[in-house]
């Protein structure tokens, strides 16, 4: 059995919304060259398929979307961590997990790409620039989503009077 990582259950629900914006659910079923071998199970799925991006990958750049939300506004009194996000946060901050785990995921593609011609026929094998692009697709709806969630919105204080209520 593969050791588990340790969250709260709001952390895996996060972790899960990231995993499903990345179609990273169920590798077993969504695995399309060939079927996997059935020798080994870790965690309830085979050794020889496993998911794309590890849960400890998707905390890890969580935090660091958490942390773009938290700076996003100088004028922001609210400082969160992936624990204690609101949902709204949760959901933004599983948005900009998912556009850098696209990110590096392509940084990764890049170097196993390669091109090759042989006798008029020839063989390019690119998967980064489909990474970089829904990767981009999902920062850029990041980036807008930080401006109204990390807006100051007014509020007034103060003593209630009559006067000004008519």
């Amino acid at each position: 059995m593969a050791k588990r990582l340790k969250t709260t259950e709001q952390v895996a629900d996060i972790i899960m919304t990231v995993r499903e914006l990345l179609s990273d659910t169920n590798p077993d079923r969504n695995y399309h060259f060939r079927p996997p071998t059935a020798a080994k199970q870790v965690a309830g799925y085979t050794t020889r398929v496993g998911f794309i991006w590890t849960d400890e990958t998707i905390l890890r750049l969580l935090r660091l979307a958490t942390s773009q939300i938290n700076t996003a506004n100088p004028k922001n009194i609210y400082s969160y961590k992936v624990e204690t996000l609101p949902e709204d946060w949760s959901q933004a901050a599983a948005l900009g997990a998912a556009a850098k785990c696209l990110t590096t995921e392509a940084a990764r593609w890049i170097a196993d790409e390669f091109g090759y011609s042989l006798n008029g026929v020839s063989l390019d094998l690119e998967k980064s620039a489909k990474y970089q692009g829904l990767g981009q697709q999902y920062s850029e709806e990041f980036k807008e989503w930080m401006v109204p969630l990390t807006a100051t919105r007014p509020a007034s204080r103060g003593v209630r009077q009559n006067h000004w209520l008519r």
